[in-house]
């Protein structure tokens, strides 16, 4: 797991992005983006997921969506490279 190092700044300087965290987080394990633009949160299934998302406050948006491990352009990398296609 990586940390956000201006997270706990952010929250403690704008109270809007501390209380958008705050509420997500009594739903699921909740996050900024790097700049605090955006809170986000996993959970440990989609219906969790999708009933964090029914709860918005109003005014908010939100959409449930399945995270990866790995991104899909580095599975097509390595199976470029492994074919030794030349072509990257």
């Amino acid at each position: 797991m990586t940390v956000n190092i201006g997270e706990a700044i952010l929250a403690k300087n704008d109270h809007l992005a501390g209380h958008n965290r705050t509420w997500l987080a009594e739903r699921g394990r909740a996050q900024m983006t790097g700049t605090g633009s955006c809170v986000f949160a996993s959970f440990e299934n989609r219906e969790q997921a999708l009933a964090a998302l029914e709860g918005l406050p109003p005014g908010w948006r939100g959409f449930v969506a399945r995270g990866l491990d790995r991104s899909p352009l580095q599975e097509r990398l390595a199976a470029e490279r492994s074919r030794g296609s030349g072509r990257i």
